[in-house]
């Protein structure tokens, strides 16, 4: 019979049930020391569980009852080994809670990479602070593994949204990201790269990292 454990004691069970249980329990504590502790070790259980399929359920259904369970239940999410939790973090990159969609944004960056999730992940680089810095984790990483289509994916979404926007800050992000796809990505991203450092009507910050991203793919050729 699984128990459900308390804040304090060690997380052996691997049940599904227990493990929300005691993300519940711990996230009603108020000591967030105890939090960050506990929730690792409890991530390590989730991994651990034979039942993935409800464990993903169960983990999912947390993110739901509140901003800090939903972001343990994230960092749990991110250790399940099958490829609904892939599902369920590309899921909560449209979650109404900001902080767990920035949440979910990092932990896929250690996640098989899937193409329906870039789409958001670009929506999220343009935004500035914490939500580029997460996105552009992910999209390069993914972009690192080589897989064609993940990389193919990335220039057209970042080359679309980057012929949309409007604003210097937003322009020079996406070009950051699209300097690192390396020199074989595609012919129509040299192409845009190259446009954009040479027109004079751009601003300064696109120009330059259009300029340093050409840099990276010269670079990449020659190695």
């Amino acid at each position: 019979m699984s128990i459900a454990m308390s804040p304090t004691s060690a997380a052996t069970s691997a049940d599904p049930t227990a493990i929300a249980d005691e993300l519940r329990s711990l996230a009603r504590c108020g000591d967030y020391q105890l939090m960050l502790r506990r929730s690792e070790q409890i991530a390590r259980a989730a991994a651990e569980t034979s039942d993935r399929v409800t464990s993903v359920t169960e983990l999912m259904q947390l993110t739901d009852e509140g901003p800090v369970v939903g972001l343990m239940a994230i960092e749990a999410l991110g250790r399940v080994p099958h490829g609904l939790a892939d599902e369920a973090l590309v899921d909560l990159l449209l979650h109404p809670d900001r902080n767990l969609r920035r949440h979910a944004s990092w932990r896929l960056g250690d996640r098989r990479p899937t193409v329906r999730a870039i789409p958001a992940l670009v929506d999220r680089l343009v935004l500035g602070g914490i939500d580029t810095m997460h996105a552009h984790r992910t999209l390069r990483a993914w972009a690192r593994a080589g897989a064609d289509p993940i990389v193919h994916s990335i220039a057209r979404h970042g080359i679309g949204r980057l012929r949309d926007a409007t604003q210097p800050d937003e322009r020079a992000r996406l070009i950051d990201l699209l300097g690192t796809l390396g020199a074989d990505a595609t012919d129509e991203l040299s192409h845009v790269l190259s446009h954009v450092a040479a027109d004079d009507r751009e601003h300064a910050a696109a120009r330059t990292a259009a300029i340093a991203a050409l840099g990276e793919r010269r670079d990449a050729r020659t190695d």
